[in-house]
């Protein structure tokens, strides 16, 4: 799954629980992160509205949820 950013940048979420931030003139991954360290599950959808990023997964425990919002800028990823 993925969703689009800007002008040619994509976030896309693994079953492994990254989410990666992808240049897709170049092909470079521009930033990579844990949505959540405590999570035992991947990520099963992400959605982007303006700067904002929904994130949501499978949530096993209490340490971790099922939404997750974060909000993108050019500086944090």
């Amino acid at each position: 799954m993925c969703a689009a950013w800007r002008d040619a940048l994509v976030v896309t979420g693994s079953e492994d629980g990254d989410l990666a931030m992808i240049d897709v003139t170049s092909g470079a991954v521009v930033h990579r992160q844990r949505y959540n360290t405590d999570a035992q599950r991947g990520i099963n959808a992400v959605s982007i509205a303006g700067d904002l990023l929904l994130v949501a997964n499978c949530a096993v425990g209490s340490g971790d949820s099922n939404v997750w919002l974060y909000r993108l800028s050019q500086t944090s990823m």
